[in-house]
């Protein structure tokens, strides 16, 4: 019962204090709200007042604009004057009086009417205040509140000049007895009223205040921060406590308004809408508390007996208690019932997870012996595959020695093959030159045979002129002398010629023996060079074959290198494994210890 007490506290009090703090809040709230509309609606009735006092004060306004057209365009009689201010003093109650004067003093014989009793002869208007401010302001010139001999009331005097031509005709002067009254004339809740610019009452609810020192605004309480808050182009509040107030010059005047109240209907509106939802709050606790009391509690009960079933399977306890297996037909009934079900179900899933653990166990131990076995193995195959790696390695090391070679001796068989071409052409050429000489010593051999024709048809007709010289006797010697001289040199160019012919057809022999040589060497050179040429691309293959068996066994040793890797990882995973498979089964026998804390039917 105690538990239930608690849990109902803990239910209700934390709703509450929600509420509580809601409730505040939204105090504050509508008290911001109405207070702003109320100082809206307050200034707006403000604006109002002074537009009703305004239109008021406009009446006295244009009497006495209509009387300075009046006077400015007329000059009239004393008695004109006289009708003219009685007949408008009938016909507008709220003026006391109408004055008139010109700028000569009455006593002096000057001009002055009033609309009401005469005033005596040694009346000196000029010299009134009423006289002197409507001479000094361009507009109606007011004066400040005074007592009237006449009535003993607050009076106000508005005084207007006359000009005619731009000079001064007269002043026109009203006496107001009425601010009180026309204050009376705005509807209002509120007090309403007027003061001068020193804070005296112009108009009250209760006469003795007005125009008296003894009740002026600023030394009352509530005003106490007017003059600082004032605005002589608008109106401002102030709410002190549980009253307030609004203060607005009067236009045209040198008068103030001045409007008071308390917050009573604020207070009493707000107190109102906090009633009602105070009321709220405490049906929303009631509903609050009933749903606890008649929900929450028997379910907390409920929950109690779940937990309690919890607790016991906390401590290892899977036996289903009979007492357990009462069941409500409600949600927290369904609870229970459920955690009971689920004590079974881990019961089971406990009883069966002990069984398989330990053949898990079994299994473990088989698994590790099997790890360690292959882990011995993958040592093994790891060495063998190390020595087959440095095998490799230096089979890779002379392949590449023997590319090196090889790719040597393709250089060097190329660099015979471009030699071997350079012999072959070099022969050809001497074989195309031997050609060559040999056509010119035939033509030589012509030529000489040419020559030793020539010489021997000169040396016949030497032997002719020789002839026809010694025919010619004494007169044909130096003839015979020439032919003799021309004979010589034709035997010695035959000569010559045949030493020649001699020389050339030896050396065409030459020239054809030589000829024949450079045929063979240009033919052994071309045999030497297709040979070459076959050698190149012998050894080009064998290269290209080779390079081939290198890529390959580099491939070959990239892939040992891998498996090497892949076996001593391996045989590290088998390690690894081995000892997992102890540390498992280690894990294991605990966890069997472990389990055998759960009581659970066998």
């Amino acid at each position: 019962m105690k538990n239930n007490r608690v849990l109902l506290l803990k239910l209700i009090i934390p709703f509450a204090v929600f509420l509580l703090v809601a409730y505040i809040i939204m105090y504050f709230a509508y008290k911001k709200v109405y207070t702003n509309e109320f100082i809206k609606n307050t200034l707006v009735e403000m604006d109002n007042t002074e537009l009703v006092l305004s239109i008021e004060m406009e009446k006295v306004y244009d009497v006495m604009y209509t009387l300075r057209g009046y006077f400015e365009a007329n000059d009239n009689t004393f008695t004109s004057i006289r009708k003219t201010l009685e007949s408008i003093l009938k016909s507008n109650k709220n003026i006391y009086d109408i004055l008139y004067g010109n700028e000569i003093p009455y006593r002096d014989g000057g001009l002055f009417v009033n609309g009401i009793s005469p005033y005596p002869d040694t009346y000196d208007q000029t010299s009134r205040l009423w006289y002197k401010g409507a001479l000094t302001k361009n507009g109606i010139f007011i004066t400040e509140p005074y007592v009237d001999a006449n009535t003993g009331g607050i009076c106000i005097t508005l005084a207007l000049a006359v000009y005619t031509n731009n000079s001064l005709k007269g002043v026109i002067g009203i006496d107001f007895l009425e601010m009180n009254n026309i204050s009376k004339k705005v509807i209002s809740d509120n007090q309403v009223n007027i003061m001068t610019s020193a804070g005296l009452y112009m108009s009250h609810q209760n006469k003795d205040y007005i125009f008296n020192d003894n009740y002026n605004v600023y030394q009352e309480p509530l005003f106490k921060d007017a003059k600082s808050l004032e605005d002589p182009n608008k109106a401002v509040m102030q709410i002190v406590g549980n009253e307030w107030y609004t203060i607005k010059p009067l236009r045209d005047t040198p008068y103030k308004i001045v409007i008071r109240g308390n917050m009573n209907a604020i207070n009493n509106r707000i107190r109102n809408i906090m009633l009602a939802y105070l009321l709220v709050i405490i049906i929303l606790i009631s509903i609050q508390t009933a749903l606890a009391f008649f929900v929450v509690i028997p379910i907390s009960q409920m929950l109690d007996k779940a937990m309690n079933s919890i607790d016991q399977m906390s401590k290892g306890n899977f036996i289903i208690d009979s007492q357990d297996n009462e069941n409500k037909n409600d949600k927290s009934g369904s609870l229970v019932s459920y955690v009971n079900n689920m004590k079974n179900t881990i019961g089971n899933v406990v009883l069966k997870l002990q069984s398989n653990l330990n053949t898990i166990n079994n299994e473990i131990e088989n698994i590790s012996s099997s790890s360690e076995y292959l882990s011995d193995r993958s040592n093994t195959q790891a060495a063998a595959i190390e020595e087959l790696t440095g095998s490799m390695q230096s089979l890779s090391s002379s392949i590449k020695e023997i590319s090196s070679n090889s790719l040597q001796a393709k250089d060097k068989s190329s660099k015979i093959m471009d030699t071997t071409t350079t012999g072959v052409e070099a022969v050809n050429e001497i074989s195309a030159h031997m050609h060559e000489i040999s056509e010119s010593s035939k033509k030589i051999s012509e030529i000489t045979k040419l020559i030793q024709s020539i010489a021997f048809q000169t040396n016949i007709l030497a032997l002719n002129a020789a002839v026809e010289a010694a025919r010619a006797g004494e007169q044909g010697r130096g003839f015979a002398i020439v032919a003799s001289e021309v004979r010589s040199l034709a035997q010695t160019v035959n000569e010559a010629a045949n030493n020649i012919t001699s020389i050339v057809e030896e050396t065409v022999k030459r020239v054809e023996i030589g000829n024949e040589s450079a045929n063979k060497s240009s033919s052994i050179l071309n045999t030497i060079n297709d040979l070459v040429k076959e050698m190149e691309n012998e050894l080009q293959d064998i290269s290209q074959s080779i390079m081939q068996e290198e890529d390959g066994i580099s491939q070959m040793n990239i892939a040992i290198k891998e498996l090497n890797n892949i076996t001593q990882e391996n045989s590290s995973l088998a390690t690894q494994n081995s000892s997992s498979s102890l540390e498992i089964s280690n894990m294991s026998k605990d966890i069997i210890n472990e389990i055998e804390y759960f009581k659970l039917k066998k």
